[in-house]
């Protein structure tokens, strides 16, 4: 699959230790900044209802050839950050169920 979203979605869209953040669908959300004014954490898109947040993220990991997440975070890695805009191929990970959408990342692309 090929995904192409904002991090973001929660204040903290990094596992600390982990190769794991959150993903938010731009087309469906739209961060703080653009819909209620100033904030200090946009990308949460804390203006937006907790429903309709929940149904537009998604929880992106890289792991290893074990199956098991990376233990190694993604924050500030090749300049992610929250609220960059990604596109993410993979493929979707087995503990993934249709109320948790979870993407093994087999690449991760930062645009620019």
């Amino acid at each position: 699959v090929t995904v192409f979203g904002t991090i973001g979605g929660v204040i903290s869209p990094f596992v600390k230790g982990r190769a794991s953040m959150v993903v938010a669908d731009h087309t469906t959300l739209k961060d703080c900044n653009s819909t209620c004014g100033s904030c200090a954490t946009p990308w949460d898109f804390c203006c937006e209802l907790p429903d309709k947040r929940r149904k537009g993220t998604l929880t992106i990991q890289v792991v290893d050839a074990d199956g098991k997440v990376v233990k190694q975070g993604l924050k500030n890695f090749n300049g992610l950050t929250g609220n960059s805009m990604v596109t993410i191929q993979g493929k979707y990970a087995p503990e993934a169920s249709e109320n948790m959408v979870i993407i093994n990342a087999e690449r991760i692309h930062l645009q620019k």
